[in-house]
């Protein structure tokens, strides 16, 4: 409708009817059960101006999409992408000017399982490439600010990019080495900025704006990110 894809989620927890625009001209509806979809479109067609203007916001955000791990795919580092190259052999997997290239030894099982162990090569590297750049970064926003983290750890997190413990502790989403390089530097900084505020308030805020440029705009623009793997 009006060329939208138009993606309706029914919950019990809401009283009326909210729309979210998303990058892929994906706008989501999310509705109270039993609603009638007719009036949904109808809602959806009267906000059409208001969804546009948030498509134009964030028009250079990618959709999300499954990964199949074959040859050719295409994978986010930084900001940039890098192709995917398998080839038969052993050994872990390297970046080689713009290639990710997985040796996989002679598999005769089946394609998903094949998909899995390149899966699990890449992951490897990716988290032994963030944990390098995370580092680094950490160190360099802490000494802006002149503080110190108590300890600085990667974890497999599902819906959350950093936290930063009353102890001092930064834990990080290792798959933050995908997103755009001013979105990883923004979550670095965010964790950073907590050393010296642990809530969100005012003074947060304002610390953070010190380490990054617009970083209500970064805020915004990292809700439209997921995991890669």
């Amino acid at each position: 409708m009006n060329g939208f894809n138009i993606e309706i989620q029914y919950s019990d927890k809401v009283k009326g009817a909210t729309l979210e625009v998303w990058p892929g001209n994906l706008v989501k509806v999310i509705a109270p059960i039993g609603a009638i979809e007719e009036d949904l479109t109808k809602i959806v067609s009267k906000k059409t101006k208001w969804i546009i203007e948030k498509q134009r916001v964030i028009k250079d955000i990618p959709a999300w999409r499954e990964r199949e791990f074959v040859s050719g795919e295409s994978f986010p580092l930084l900001g940039r992408e890098y192709r995917l190259k398998t080839i038969e052999g052993y050994g872990d997997t390297i970046l080689k000017d713009d290639r990710l290239i997985v040796p996989v030894a002679p598999f005769y099982g089946d394609i998903e399982d094949r998909a899995e162990l390149i899966k699990l090569s890449l992951v490897k590297w990716y988290k032994e490439f963030a944990l390098g750049k995370i580092a680094d970064r950490v160190e360099y926003y802490s000494e802006q600010l002149g503080v110190r983290p108590s300890k600085v750890t990667l974890k497999d997190y599902v819906g959350r990019w950093g936290s930063c413990t009353p102890s001092g502790e930064l834990i990080f989403n290792w798959q933050i080495i995908a997103l755009p390089r001013n979105l990883f530097e923004y979550v670095v900084a965010h964790e950073v900025a907590h050393l010296n505020e642990l809530n969100h308030g005012r003074g947060f805020k304002r610390v953070l704006a010190s380490l990054v440029q617009d970083s209500e705009l970064s805020e915004q623009h990292l809700k439209y990110y997921k995991n890669v793997f």
